[in-house]
C-alpha cells in the first residue's frame, strides 16, 4: 500500500539543458539523524521554506533521477546555498570513492 508523503522525501534539483532534456534530480531526506555520523549525510534543520516536520538528513552519497509525472506534489524548498553544499559533498565522495 503506498503512503503518499509519508515514505522518503527528496531534494529536487533542476539541472541545466545543455546537451539532454531539463531532467530532475533528487537526493534522499530521512529524518534519521543517527545517520550524521556518515560524512555524506547533510544535515537540513526544518523551517517554514522546506517545510520538513522535523530536522533530518540529506544522503548526498546517490542521486536520483526522477520523471516528472513521478512527481506528484512539492512541500517546500530549499535555498541554493544548501543546494550547491550538498552538490559539493556528492562530488567529494565520489572522488574519494574512486581514488
Amino acid at each position: 500500500m503506498q503512503k503518499i508523503g509519508k515514505d522518503h522525501l527528496f531534494v529536487i534539483i533542476d539541472q541545466d539543458n545543455t546537451a539532454v532534456p531539463i531532467e530532475n534530480f533528487g537526493m534522499l531526506i530521512s529524518s534519521n539523524l543517527e545517520k550524521l555520523k556518515f560524512n555524506s549525510n547533510k544535515l537540513l534543520k526544518k523551517d517554514n521554506i522546506n517545510n520538513l516536520h522535523k530536522d533530518s538528513i540529506v544522503k548526498t552519497d546517490v542521486i536520483y533521477k526522477i520523471l516528472n509525472e513521478q512527481i506528484l506534489f512539492r512541500i517546500g524548498k530549499v535555498d541554493n546555498e544548501k543546494i550547491e553544499e550538498y552538490k559539493k559533498s556528492f562530488y567529494n565522495n565520489l572522488k574519494t570513492n574512486n581514488d
